[in-house]
C-alpha cells in the first residue's frame, strides 16, 4: 500500500497521488513486482468532502487521532482500486 500523508489533506493531493500510483505501476519497486498495490490518503485534519473524493479515487481515507489512525468510514460497497 502507497500511502500519502499530509498535515492537512486537500482534494488535490489525490489527483498527485493518483499520478505517484500510476509510477508505481509502470516502475514497481522490487517488492512490489507481481502485485497490486493499493493507496491511501491520510491527514492529520481530512474534510468530509476530501475523505469521499479520495474514497471515489479508490484510495482509503484515514485521519490522524492524537497517536492513533483511524479508517474514516468507507461508503457503502467501497472496493479499493487496485494499480
Amino acid at each position: 500500500m502507497a500511502v500519502e500523508v499530509k498535515r492537512e489533506a486537500i482534494p488535490e493531493d489525490i489527483g498527485r497521488h493518483e499520478k505517484r500510483m500510476e509510477l508505481i505501476r509502470k516502475y514497481p519497486p522490487g517488492e512490489t513486482r507481481g502485485k497490486k498495490p493499493t493507496g491511501a490518503l491520510v491527514g492529520g485534519v481530512l474534510s468530509p468532502r476530501t475523505a469521499e473524493q479520495a474514497y471515489q479515487a479508490g484510495f482509503f481515507a484515514l485521519e490522524l487521532s492524537g497517536e492513533a489512525v483511524a479508517l474514516v468510514r468507507p461508503p457503502e460497497g467501497f472496493s479499493p482500486r487496485e494499480w
